[in-house]
């Protein structure tokens, strides 16, 4: 499962305080059903962040908004079954990676 959220689900996945209200209890739900949710993308803050924990990737996506004179500014994932691989283009280029993926 591909969580995909406005705003981010963990505090290490972010540099500001735009965290989800009820975070706490939508880390525990992840908690409580390991090997379920394999990703968390968010957004919101506008810097990128990352973390992993019980096996979950949490990746706070950089904005394309603040791009203005800098180029252009995309990106795409795609998923396999044992990875997700994240392809930044433009002012995103620095986001492009791996996510490997425990066998489940």
């Amino acid at each position: 499962v591909l969580v995909v959220s406005h705003v981010p689900l963990h505090p290490s996945a972010t540099r500001s305080n735009g965290l989800l209200w009820n975070y706490h209890e939508a880390l525990q739900a992840l908690g409580e059903t390991p090997g379920v949710v394999a990703a968390v993308l968010a957004g919101h803050n506008h810097e990128l962040g990352y973390c992993v924990e019980g096996g979950v990737h949490h990746l706070t996506l950089d904005t394309p908004l603040t791009t203005r004179d800098r180029g252009f500014s995309y990106g795409h994932v795609e998923v396999f079954e044992d990875r997700i691989v994240v392809h930044g283009q433009g002012t995103l280029k620095g986001l492009s990676g791996t996510l490997p993926l425990k066998p489940g």
